[in-house]
């Protein structure tokens, strides 16, 4: 049987992926200057918090859902769902975060994908 330190972890792990998210947040607002969808460099914030949302936090989840204890009993159609519908949501967001700053490097004559 599991034994409630595995809950503690998964409690333990979504409020850092939500704490990630929320310093990133702070981060590009008070220390960055805010956030825009114009062009400016206050678009490229966007980026960061997107892909930390969506390539760590959400994948993050999506993968872990099967590993729930729950899972592994009655039927799997919901699980299913659910780890579809995260890895969806991580995919957007991270879409959106790579429109964001090619945008923004479109707008200020940047080259894209430069090395």
């Amino acid at each position: 049987m599991v034994s409630g330190r595995f809950y503690l972890s998964c409690l333990l792990l979504g409020s850092l992926g939500s704490m990630c998210i929320l310093f990133t947040i702070y981060w590009m607002q008070y220390w960055r200057g805010g956030f825009a969808w114009n062009g400016s460099i206050y678009m490229f914030n966007w980026h960061p918090v997107l892909m930390v949302a969506g390539m760590v936090v959400f994948y993050g989840g999506a993968s872990l859902v099967y590993r729930l204890p729950q899972s592994w009993v009655g039927p799997k159609l919901p699980w299913k769902l659910l780890h579809a519908a995260l890895h969806l949501m991580a995919f957007v967001l991270t879409v959106v975060g790579l429109v964001a700053v090619f945008t923004f490097h479109n707008h200020g004559r940047t080259a894209n994908l430069y090395s």
